[in-house]
């Protein structure tokens, strides 16, 4: 997927992908598409509980 995602950036166009933020190579890669002009934005969704994270991943 990341490698996706960097083709997608280095041809010129946008998208969309969820990450946990766990790594710090998202990190560099949005501090560069920042770099190269892009805007970037973050949004963080939480979920009431654990056993709904739990749900939506097995889903």
């Amino acid at each position: 997927m990341l490698e996706d995602i960097q083709r997608l950036a280095r041809d010129g166009s946008g998208c969309a992908f969820e990450t946990t933020l766990s790594g710090l190579g998202c990190a560099k890669m949005i501090r560069g598409w920042r770099t190269d002009g892009y805007s970037v934005k973050l949004v963080l969704l939480s979920l009431a509980t654990q056993e709904d994270a739990i749900v939506r991943v097995d889903s």
